[in-house]
């Protein structure tokens, strides 16, 4: 991947980060749809494994800083908040203002069909980018890089604009599971179960059937979805759905 060196300045120039070592920077933009002769799932030449490592600093981060920001809001509206804050498409727009779709390392398929505007691929990026400057500096660094890109984000200008008046809610509508586990809760009945049935397809393109159980409901209700949280998401609509036709909510 020689001939992709002479990018780098560019992509420098966007992050506002300069790598020490490059050969992360190249990892966190390649995507497992590649093949360069290697078998990536062996190898691991690819960014899930940063990507995994992105997430959950991308998490404590947003949850730290929602934490001191909000200090009247409840355990609930924090979660809601960050939920909206890293969602896929929040983190896509991102991406999107850092130019990462034009950089992203994808195989002969993924640039047949796009693949670089995708939003799941593109927030995977910026995910697998995160983990990778933490590795390649320290969490304080990290940490500062993301806040500066969510101050240009119109999603978190949003919730600066309404957290003094205390009414997240406005903008923020909560996601099935919330829903769910609220009116379950409400009516004494234990917290729904999601369990993943089976995954298929390839690695860059996966689907995720998970079977959401809940006490008092017989019928088995599945999900789908091109990750876990987006097939529990769906299972857990259904299964609101199907309260609500039984008049059970």
């Amino acid at each position: 991947m020689t001939e992709y060196v002479p990018k780098l300045n560019n992509i420098i120039k966007n992050f506002r980060y300069k790598f020490v070592n490059n050969d992360l920077l190249i990892l966190a933009l390649t995507h497992s749809s590649y093949n360069d002769g290697f078998h990536n799932d062996v190898n691991n030449l690819n960014n899930q494994r940063l990507e995994f490592l992105g997430d959950a600093i991308l998490n404590f981060v947003v949850a730290e800083h929602l934490y001191k920001l909000q200090p009247n809001a409840h355990e609930g509206d924090l979660t809601r908040i960050r939920s909206y804050l890293v969602k896929e498409d929040t983190l896509a727009g991102i991406a999107k203002k850092l130019l990462v779709q034009n950089y992203i390392i994808l195989g002969l398929g993924e640039q047949k069909t796009g693949g670089s505007n995708k939003n799941s691929i593109l927030a995977d990026t910026l995910e697998a980018i995160i983990g990778a400057v933490y590795l390649d500096s320290d969490f304080l660094t990290v940490k500062n890089l993301v806040l500066a890109w969510y101050t240009e984000c119109e999603d978190y200008q949003k919730l600066t604009k309404t957290s003094n008046q205390d009414k997240t809610e406005d903008f923020i509508s909560k996601d099935p599971k919330t829903i769910l586990q609220e009116t379950l809760q409400a009516r004494g009945l234990g917290l729904p179960i999601y369990k993943v049935i089976i995954v298929t397809g390839k690695p860059h393109n996966q689907v995720f059937q998970v079977e959401c159980l809940v006490s008092g409901v017989e019928q088995k209700i599945y999900g789908t979805g091109t990750n876990r949280k987006k097939a529990e998401q769906n299972a857990a609509s259904k299964i609101l759905n199907l309260l609500k036709d039984n008049n059970c909510e």
